[in-house]
């Protein structure tokens, strides 16, 4: 049985703003249908993918029921939910898909909200929902050649059905993955301090096909704009046991890619990664011919964990890598033992020339902006400030590594923004309102626990404001055997 953590639920293209009271999330949305801004809502321009590029949830706190990690241990993933539209790379919408995604979130035990980290999806293979957080490769266990310093988001399969169980790897264009992954994106960004340069995936069995899909739609930025998360890319991808699509989207640019299959394989044959292998040196400019040993080269050969199986390409770019494993006679197993530590080095050798921020000018500052060269920080990394009494602005750095305040988001009902209730502005419990449980954010149903669901109505406060209340109509218990399902915010039911 799986024990779901509180979900957080949120709309395409809506924004999710937490705010600060006793530890209460506070959410608001605002979903307008236009498009993906960029950190901060700044105007998007793509940056080096060798400069560090802190996202919007720099100095945000992290979400108010994120679990604390334990080092070593999954225990620290926290579950939420994205809705999907439905929407494809088709013009056509596909209405059986347009359904929760679930997807857990890992941080540091150390989490420092003004570290940009790297950020790590993680595919699970096919068959079990709502179980990522012990389904997928454990990159955070260091003892295994992994490392805690960095931001893992394991990604449930799909419930819709539309690939028997796995992730929508057959559908080509109409595949529910490329919304999903603006879906994961938006979110981990808006709340986690992520460097928009270090984003990866990894994946095993239908997680591989996942990888190898997003390893080429969202890979470089491409002179016409994605239609999904275009103001995001993903600079690297790992695959195990994985295959090609017959059909994928015109890739986006460069990436840096490894593999590992095994001779044995049936169920993913190693001809689907060779065919993954060679469409990335067609788009990386360089000859990757599988089959050709004078252009490849053993890759970390010396770490008995890896073993002599992997080949590094020599004619590849140096800041997109390509390496690819074959091993042999250990069929469809995960192989986690030598993925873990190969994802690790890999990821930590195509970094290894980053630089500090900088802004366009080329200067650095401590603070992540520059004083020149047209580029003036606004505010400091993590302060916040009042836009009137009911809505919160934040210190983001923009597209361009400059420090400017972002876009004003309303506090929820009940709320109001406070500029003297502690260090740096908060959205603060509105003394007009009552006080309300948690689940209790406008009107519809939630669930006052696990056994009682709730009515929660918005009224008009006792005093002069503009601002409205919430507070619970009426509770009924659920029947004999029930018990009270929140998962979709306002939409609670017992069954």
């Amino acid at each position: 049985m799986v024990v779901r953590s509180p979900s957080l639920v949120f709309a395409s293209f809506a924004f999710v703003a937490l705010a600060a009271c006793g530890g209460r999330a506070a959410l608001t949305g605002d979903s307008d249908g236009g498009g993906a801004t960029g950190a901060g809502g700044a105007a998007f321009v793509p940056r080096a993918a060798d400069v560090v590029w802190p996202g919007a949830g720099c100095g945000q706190p992290l979400p108010a029921n994120q679990v604390q990690t334990v080092p070593g241990k999954p225990t620290g993933y926290t579950h939420f939910t994205a809705m999907g539209t439905g929407a494809n790379l088709t013009d056509t919408p596909i209405g059986a898909k347009a359904a929760p995604r679930t997807f857990w979130v890992r941080v540091p035990a150390d989490y420092d909200p003004n570290k940009p980290y790297r950020l790590v999806y993680i595919g699970q293979g096919c068959g079990s929902f709502n179980s990522a957080n012990t389904s997928t490769y454990q990159l955070y266990k260091e003892s295994s050649g992994g490392t805690e310093q960095a931001i893992y988001v394991a990604l449930d399969i799909p419930e819709d059905g539309a690939n028997e169980d796995c992730y929508d790897d057959h559908e080509g264009l109409k595949s529910q993955e490329w919304e999903a992954f603006q879906l994961f994106q938006e979110f981990v960004d808006a709340h986690y301090c992520v460097d928009l340069n270090k984003i990866y995936v990894v994946g095993y069995s239908t997680g591989g096909w996942l990888a190898n899909m997003w390893g080429c739609y969202f890979a470089g930025w491409p002179s016409a704009a994605r239609k999904f998360a275009p103001t995001y890319h993903i600079r690297g991808q790992v695959a195990y046991e994985g295959g090609e699509p017959d059909e994928q989207p015109t890739c986006g640019g460069p990436i840096a890619a490894l593999w590992v299959n095994d001779l044995d394989g049936v169920a993913h044959p190693i001809s689907g990664d060779i065919k993954a292998l060679a469409r990335v040196g067609r788009v990386d400019g360089c000859d990757t011919t599988y089959g050709d040993a004078s252009l490849q080269t053993p890759w970390n050969a010396d770490d008995p964990r890896i073993g002599d199986v992997c080949k590094q390409f020599v004619g590849c770019p140096s800041k997109s890598p390509v390496v690819f494993c074959t091993t042999t006679g250990l069929g469809q197993s995960s192989q986690d033992a030598r993925v873990i530590p190969a994802a690790t080095k890999f990821f930590t050798e195509i970094e290894s020339g980053d630089q500090p921020v900088t802004s366009d000018a080329g200067t650095t500052s401590d603070s992540g902006a520059s004083d020149v060269g047209g580029c003036h920080p606004e505010c400091a990394l993590g302060q916040t400030a009042c836009d009137g009494s009911f809505s919160l602005r934040s210190c983001v750095v923009d597209a361009s590594g400059c420090l400017v305040w972002g876009p004003s988001v309303a506090c929820a009902p009940n709320f109001v923004c406070c500029s003297t209730c502690g260090s740096t502005s908060v959205c603060w419990h509105n003394p007009s309102c009552p006080d309300v449980p948690a689940g209790c954010t406008g009107k519809g149903t939630f669930c006052v626990d696990g056994k009682t669901l709730g009515v929660c109505d918005v009224t008009t406060p006792p005093v002069s404001t503009t601002f409205p209340c919430t507070d619970v109509a009426a509770t009924t218990p659920c029947d004999p055997g029930q018990t009270c399902d929140g998962s979709v915010p306002l939409a609670a039911t017992c069954r």
